[in-house]
């Protein structure tokens, strides 16, 4: 017997799996369901078999998958959680756009700055923040050059056609000396007096021009000189790291140059932003858990199994409201999730044979047959009285055991508290 050839996976299948075993939006589709079993008097199985459907995984299968970009709360019939979870990462996304936006003015200052090279210099920052005034002493380097203020640099450009520097300045003719490498490079309104790093046999210096005082007699040398910051002839004082100014970091402005006052204000609107928002998020997501789990069990309801009530017990509404009043001594308004009727299950099992046997009965007679309509009255009789649990003109009895599902687990503890409510 020859064997029959295997089926091939198509891209087809695969497409079709895709779209079964994606999230689905069944909650609407089933209540209009519901709504047209209850309108046509019929059970939710029947109507869903009338409508096409061989059962309800067919039925959904044909129900349409969540919008990609549809609001969070649209995912409340899969839980709270999905829907607190979204919400949270709309309010990352908002966060971070936010302090985007505000950083953007530090930011720019720090584009302005190109002193990364100058961390690698200084070491020891607790000097170098300290204001000692003699960090900026003149000291000389390791062979006694510049230990005093003097226009220094004149002796390798005393003119411009005669002058060692590639770039000659007004610093040319400024006055300067060697300090400690604790002299910070404060930030002046003349570029041509920033002091410099400067690597002495293995040692840090700084040229400090800020540690002298001008003399305006040699300044008038260098008067058509350009106002430009010193750039040092020293290899060193160009030493490469590893990022590099575009990233905008703090680091951009070096070791003792962040004195804007718009960094740290920006920052604490940064965080006053932050607060602000947290507070708005956690308010939202409670408030939105709130509305997601009304009227729905979940773990965080709390239960109490009640027995001993009348087999006349059969209104959910009027239970809960019961409960609601009296459940907590002194509280008239405790809020009550949901409550679920315990039937009595040998009248329940005996309308579903009964109906299975008019069922059998009813396919056995011709449609022309007087006895069919008589038939089809109890069974619609049956399926009335069956779809009535719960309601106010519920047909059938209770077993006189209820689940009552609190909102807060205090008020079912309370409730348990209360004498003779408990065995």
């Amino acid at each position: 017997m020859a064997e029959a050839p295997k089926k091939l996976v198509s891209l087809e299948n695969f497409t079709q799996w895709t779209k079964d075993c994606g999230v689905k939006c069944i909650q609407k589709q089933y209540d209009e369901m519901a709504k047209s079993a209850m309108q046509n008097g019929r059970t939710l199985q029947a109507e869903m078999q009338a409508q096409g459907f061989k059962d309800f995984h067919a039925f959904q299968k044909s129900c349409p998958r969540f919008r990609k970009g549809c609001w969070p709360i649209e995912l409340a019939e899969l839980g709270s959680g999905y829907v607190l979870y979204f919400q949270f990462l709309g309010f990352l996304m908002c966060i971070f756009f936010v302090h985007l936006c505000l950083q953007a003015p530090v930011m720019a200052v720090y584009a302005e700055g190109s002193n990364l090279a100058d961390w690698y210099w200084n070491d020891d920052w607790t000097k170098a923040y300290s204001n000692d005034p003699a960090a900026c002493a003149c000291i000389g380097n390791s062979a006694g050059y510049a230990a005093t203020c003097g226009a220094w640099d004149l002796n390798d450009c005393p003119e411009s056609s005669n002058c060692s520097f590639d770039n000659p300045g007004l610093w040319v003719c400024q006055s300067w000396c060697y300090t400690s490498k604790s002299c910070p490079r404060i930030d002046s309104v003349d570029a041509s007096v920033r002091n410099a790093y400067i690597s002495d046999g293995g040692n840090t210096l700084v040229k400090a021009y800020s540690a002298c005082t001008q003399n305006s007699t040699l300044l008038e040398k260098c008067n058509g000189y350009p106002n430009v910051e010193y750039a040092g002839n020293d290899t060193a004082t160009n030493q490469a790291v590893w990022i590099g100014t575009w990233w905008l970091s703090p680091g951009n402005t070096g070791p003792d140059e962040a004195t804007s006052a718009l960094i740290p204000t920006m920052y604490t609107v940064c965080l006053i932003a932050l607060c602000v928002l947290v507070v708005m998020a956690y308010s939202s997501q409670v408030l939105t858990d709130y509305k997601v789990d009304a009227g729905t069990i979940s773990p965080n309801d709390f239960a109490i199994m009640v027995k001993g009530l009348p087999s006349t017990a059969t209104e959910e509404e009027a239970i809960m409201e019961f409960f609601k009043e009296h459940a907590v001594k002194g509280k008239t308004d405790t809020e009550i999730v949901k409550v679920v009727i315990g039937w009595d299950i040998e009248e329940f099992r005996a309308n579903i044979q009964q109906l299975k046997e008019l069922k059998k009965k009813l396919d056995e007679k011709d449609s022309a047959d007087p006895e069919v309509k008589t038939i089809k009255a109890e069974m619609v009789q049956i399926t009335t009285a069956l779809k009535s649990a719960g309601t106010k003109d519920a047909k059938l009895r209770s077993s006189g055991v209820v689940v009552v599902v609190f909102r807060h687990q205090s008020d079912m503890r309370a409730c348990l508290k209360k004498p003779g409510w408990h065995d």
